[in-house]
């Protein structure tokens, strides 16, 4: 560079908008000069003080390559929302999760990142995060820091090398630093520490079970309860590969696509709801597997609560759906069906429903008649070895009132007084419904009183 000179000429071409400056690029050896004089002889001159002609040198240009690399050109070809971009975000946990989403981020257009991890390259962690052999033994944070800005000269990092539950100013520097929080450390003392937090922006925890056979999104307020509830839920099988000698905790098994395909479906939907501002509670992704081939379903999940008996209730929008199509089909006369689902102590997830195929229904009448459903049900149970089984009710009141009918209450306390259907406390689900609308009431029954989710 020493022997070089270096022009940049710059001249307006036009854009979308109006004009911008394109800048071109010139290498001039500075032994070698394009400009040159010659002496003019007397009988030429046009002025006596013209001895000498300055020319231009007919040597051949050296152009060097220039591009308009401003934020806008260098993620035209696509970017994540504004949304998103604009904001601050942190990241704990850098393993397989965390690597592969600050990536993600960066290559989508965000421009500020907050590290947080305590750990170091370890050569496990290759086959599925985002480091190499040079990183290895070296701070997680501080690799990944060098390999996302190597991506984008648009984005700044900032690096946490401990736990962030450490830091005793960690509310007020979260609330004053950072819009979203993406925990991907699957650690019960971190979502803890961020449950008991203050913190004003939106925090995502996400995490993977064994073999990825699912991605679990939990994000708002309770994210410790609600990944708990999910986990039991899903009854995540204990993982049995032990990295070496010596080493005293097994480690979760997943493959680098695997992870990588449910974080981009994950991704994706995060992206969208933070763009519409629209953010669904939970979901959940899951492998697939039908006509012969693997492919990912996507299951959001609202949940509800009974203040009594602190009782928690997830019922998919799938499910949610299934209803409101089966009551608009019959309306306006009545109709219902059963819940099977998953029930531990205070918790129900619920995880499809029974159409019945005997019954009788008018305007303000259903009728329910066992039918089949006896030997779906037990079919249902044998097949998932006791996980799902008989959950409750649900049927609609076209253009009235989600109140129970004394019908209503009658029934549901028949179901919980009979010892062979097993269920003490079954769910009733009342729907109010017309043309337009479809509301839905959720009540379980205890102790001889029908209790309301809300």
């Amino acid at each position: 560079f020493e022997d070089n000179l270096f022009f940049l000429i710059g001249y307006k071409i036009p854009n979308k908008e109006s004009y911008e400056t394109h800048w071109d690029l010139i290498k001039i050896h500075k032994n070698r000069l394009p400009i040159a004089t010659k002496f003019i002889p007397k009988e030429n001159r046009i002025s006596i003080k013209e001895k000498n002609e300055i020319f231009c040198k007919t040597d051949k240009i050296i152009w060097g390559n220039t591009v308009n690399s401003n934020y806008e050109r260098f993620f035209g070809r696509g970017k994540l929302s504004e949304n998103l971009t604009d904001k601050k975000i942190l990241i704990i946990g850098c393993g397989a999760l965390g690597s592969s989403l600050a990536e993600i981020l960066v290559r989508g257009g965000c421009k500020y990142i907050a590290l947080d991890d305590f750990d170091k390259v370890a050569s496990g962690n290759l086959c599925r995060a985002k480091y190499d052999l040079l990183n290895l033994n070296s701070s997680k944070i501080e690799s990944l820091k060098n390999n996302l800005i190597n991506i984008s000269p648009f984005v700044s990092i900032f690096n946490i090398p401990f736990k962030l539950n450490y830091y005793s100013d960690m509310n007020e520097w979260l609330n004053k630093s950072i819009d979203f929080v993406f925990d991907c450390s699957t650690d019960t003392e971190v979502t803890y520490s961020l449950d008991k937090s203050e913190f004003k922006g939106r925090i995502f925890s996400l995490s993977i079970t064994n073999n990825a056979k699912e991605l679990i999104c939990v994000n708002g307020n309770d994210i410790t309860r609600k990944t708990n509830h999910f986990y039991e839920f899903l009854g995540n099988e204990e993982p049995s590969f032990f990295e070496g000698t010596g080493c005293g905790y097994p480690t979760f098994e997943a493959n680098f696509n695997d992870i990588s395909s449910l974080l981009n479906l994950a991704i994706m939907n995060i992206n969208f709801q933070i763009d519409n501002s629209t953010f669904s509670d939970n979901f959940i992704i899951k492998q697939n597997f039908e006509n012969g081939f693997k492919n990912l379903k996507i299951q959001g999940y609202q949940e509800f609560f009974e203040s009594t008996k602190s009782k928690y209730l997830y019922i998919s929008n799938d499910i949610l759906l299934k209803i409101k199509q089966e009551l608009f089909n019959h309306y306006p006369n009545e109709f219902g069906g059963v819940f099977v689902g998953f029930k531990r102590n205070e918790l129900i997830v619920i995880e499809d429903i029974l159409i019945p195929d005997d019954f009788e229904n008018g305007k303000t009448i259903f009728v329910r008649r066992p039918g089949t459903l006896n030997e779906r049900l037990e079919l249902i149970f044998n097949e998932t070895k006791g996980k799902i089984i008989y959950i409750g009710e649900w049927h609609s009141h076209p253009n009235g009132p989600q109140n129970p009918s004394s019908t209503d209450i009658n029934a549901i306390q028949e179901i919980a007084d009979t010892k062979k259907i097993g269920n003490s406390n079954p769910i009733l689900m009342i729907v109010k419904i017309t043309e337009k609308i479809f509301e839905p009431v959720i009540y379980i029954y205890d102790e001889k009183n029908l209790l309301r989710y809300e």
